[in-house]
């Protein structure tokens, strides 16, 4: 387009009888207007994907009412010692009656939330976040991380979408999170291409990325929503041993459909809460 756009220029000069340096000084200048043009265009799309990320993460936590879901009772609180939870409110399904539910994990310890589909996990990782984060209950400092079963990755490399959660991240640290999450071995690294919604990833591969981004914001408590959704056996396994071997005092809490095949990789302290 630029080369066209400048033969027009030169030859409607041209036939206006302009002299030579006329001619070319019209072209140089219309080439210099055309580039300046194309090289705003991709600064203007990563402006656009920058302010729409932004908007994206700041909505996080905001696009449901601040009530956690789990009833005007429902009471969590974060301390070194771990986390606890009470008067949470399980509502009445086809299946169960209603019941109030009270839990505790230990810093260190593991809790999954089992359940079918529609029995209230997403709902009850959510009404966890949402109140541990509420600057009003915050008796120390902690981080609360939540990986969501509908959870996104930006435009732009593996990264610049590491970075979202901590931007000191290093290339050594973030190549240790991909090992971790044995996405090394699909060739994934930080300069990694990832196209919109993270084309040309697998869902396991996703899923994992997910992840490890949660884990770089080095998390006191982390929430995940189907953990190991796309993974076969050997791969969730070490997905779940890595979380808990590389962060021994965090306080885990996993939503999934049952316990997984290898029950090894919860650690040695985890515990049950069925929501059937």
């Amino acid at each position: 387009m630029t080369a066209a756009t400048v033969a027009l220029a030169v030859i409607s000069t041209a036939t206006s009888g302009a002299d030579v340096s006329t001619v070319v000084f019209s072209a140089l200048l219309t080439a210099g207007v055309l580039a300046t043009a194309e090289r705003r265009v991709p600064a203007a799309e990563a402006q656009r994907v920058a302010e729409w990320a932004d908007r994206r993460l700041g909505s996080v936590g905001r696009e449901r009412p601040l009530r956690p879901a789990g009833g005007p009772t429902f009471r969590a609180a974060y301390d070194h010692d771990g986390l606890s939870a009470s008067g949470y409110w399980l509502p009445e399904t086809p299946t169960r009656v209603g019941r109030q539910i009270d839990f505790a994990v230990a810093a260190g310890h593991t809790l999954v939330v089992t359940g079918a589909s529609g029995s209230g996990k997403t709902t009850l990782l959510d009404a966890l976040a949402t109140t541990l984060r509420q600057p009003a209950i915050r008796p120390v400092h902690r981080v609360v991380t939540a990986v969501l079963a509908d959870d996104f990755l930006f435009t732009g490399t593996v990264a610049s979408n590491i970075r979202l959660a901590n931007p000191t991240a290093s290339d050594d640290a973030i190549n240790y999170l991909l090992a971790g999450m044995a996405l090394d071995r699909g060739g994934l690294d930080p300069s990694t291409r990832i196209g919109v919604d993270g084309r040309a990833l697998s869902g396991g591969e996703q899923r994992r990325l997910h992840i490890a981004r949660a884990l770089a914001t080095q998390p006191d408590v982390l929430l995940i929503d189907e953990p190991t959704a796309g993974l076969d056996t050997g791969t969730a396994s070490r997905v779940l041993s890595t979380i808990r071997r590389q962060f021994p005092h965090v306080v885990l809490v996993l939503a999934t459909h049952e316990l997984p095949a290898d029950e090894v990789s919860l650690g040695s302290a985890w515990s049950t809460l069925s929501l059937e």
